[in-house]
């Protein structure tokens, strides 16, 4: 079952993917294989790889080593399905990977990742 693309999605991080099967979540990482431009591979900073589904009407050109934010449903594969009301967002230089895997573990440690959803 789907969920509503208007529910929240809480930031989690790349490792804990697993643990959200058929949730809306968001995700960040940096483009490893942009190949594919519907099957985009990202990377966290642990090395933790999973492919983004791209909806076929986003508007975002993805290219390797940008960073990105994605925000959409996990699939029984762990990929991630891309939300089509909320297009996969590039993130620019200044975009700190750890800064915000750090943050999101804090968040999800202290039970309060939803108060930081997209």
């Amino acid at each position: 079952m789907q969920p509503a693309w208007d529910s929240p999605a809480p930031a989690i991080r790349l490792a804990d993917v697993a643990a959200h099967p058929h949730k809306l979540v968001c995700v960040a990482g940096k483009v490893t294989d942009a190949s594919n431009p519907s099957l985009v591979k990202i990377q966290d900073l642990t090395g933790t790889v999973i492919t983004v589904k791209r909806d076929s009407s986003s508007p975002t050109i993805v290219e390797n080593s940008m960073h990105i934010m994605v925000r959409g449903v996990v699939n029984p594969d762990r990929s991630i399905g891309e939300a089509p009301d909320f297009p996969t967002t590039e993130k620019k230089k200044k975009f700190d990977l750890k800064l915000y895997e750090e943050s999101v573990a804090v968040m999800s440690q202290s039970g309060i990742s939803h108060i930081f959803s997209a």
